[in-house]
């Protein structure tokens, strides 16, 4: 009975430790967004796979500047985004892409008020709450952070 005991407490512990991690918060990060995204979203991708992006959004802590779509190839009116890529700056001002995969059935369909609401002459839109309100119910199905082939500059107008 004891060793039953011992080898039912050993396994609860080696199963518990290897779960879902906690939050990190951006400051326990030291402030470095390629650090907080890794360790929130990257390494601990399970604690939102399977979770809408309103999860994801509501909790993360810097602001979603510069972001695009990724669009399945069909017909204007049946084509659907399947994916969404946030660009970010570390600490060293290198940029990031942060890829997020939507499961299927994909929420979206349709472009045309979606393209109403975009700005043609903006090739990166800003993020606002239209765009939160499209992709809030988008089911999140793997997310993956590399190192950006674009980098932003800021252009002084």
């Amino acid at each position: 009975m004891k060793r039953v005991l011992l080898f039912l407490g050993v396994f609860v512990l080696l199963t518990s430790s290897g779960g879902v991690k906690e939050y990190v918060s951006m400051k326990a990060c030291g402030n470095d967004t390629l650090k907080y995204v890794r360790t929130n979203y990257v390494d601990n991708m399970e604690r939102y796979v399977g979770k809408t992006m309103k999860y994801l959004l509501d909790e993360t802590e810097f602001e979603i500047g510069i972001f695009v779509e990724a669009w399945t190839w069909a017909s204007e009116e049946d084509t659907q985004i399947y994916a969404l890529t946030f660009y970010f700056e570390n600490s060293e001002k290198v940029w990031y892409a942060w890829d997020i995969y939507f499961e299927k059935p994909y929420k979206w369909t349709g472009r045309e008020k979606y393209d109403e609401h975009a700005n043609p002459d903006v090739p990166f839109d800003p993020w606002d709450d239209f765009y939160y309100n499209v992709f809030k119910d988008y089911v999140i199905e793997k997310m993956e952070v590399y190192r950006s082939p674009i980098q932003f500059v800021k252009v002084e107008e």
